[in-house]
């Protein structure tokens, strides 16, 4: 078994700001984990344990998604899972013009339960994950402004998620480029 999940990626740009961005929260929090800069990318579904086999099933269906054209979104403010008060997860959060992001999120939902997978129990909240709150940790309750940074949407990836001490490391098992079929 893989351990894996379908994201977004994120440029590069948009990943050097957001790291910028956890570096100055990290200067006024303890017991934070924060995620690497190159490991910032939007979820649209954690898979979890998945079998080899349902690699290519999986790979179809999101090659079939590309159809969808690019889209924008835009980065949001700094929240946090349940909230900053009694913080679990800090994360920034996405808006977008449309409804392409939800759209695209509903598709990957149903191509996972077609395989198999439960239904996700829990609403999708578009959100980049900065960082992880441990036992005890604290985050500040005034945080930094987010940099008004628009990026495209334009590849969905199918990725394994290895688990090491020193943190994820994230391998690529597919990448659809959206608009590549239209």
């Amino acid at each position: 078994m893989i351990r894996s999940f379908i994201a977004l990626p994120l440029p590069g740009a948009v990943q050097s700001a957001l790291g910028e961005l956890a570096r100055q929260l990290a200067a006024q929090s303890q017991g934070v984990k924060w995620v690497k800069p190159e490991n910032i990318h939007l979820t649209l579904r954690f898979l979890g344990d998945t079998a080899p086999e349902k690699v290519p099933a999986l790979s179809a269906g999101l090659d079939a998604f590309a159809v969808q054209p690019p889209f924008f979104l835009r980065l949001g403010q700094i929240g946090a899972f349940p909230n900053l008060h009694k913080a679990r997860v800090m994360w920034v959060g996405l808006e977008e013009e449309g409804e392409q992001l939800h759209q695209l999120q509903q598709a990957v939902e149903t191509l996972a339960r077609s395989l198999g997978w439960e239904h996700e129990t829990q609403d999708f909240k578009p959100h980049l994950t900065l960082g992880r709150v441990r036992e005890g940790g604290r985050v500040p309750q005034e945080v930094p402004t987010v940099p008004p940074l628009e990026f495209q949407a334009d590849r969905i990836e199918l990725i394994e998620s290895r688990l090491k001490p020193a943190g994820p490391e994230y391998l690529t098992l597919h990448r659809a480029v959206l608009g590549a079929s239209a």
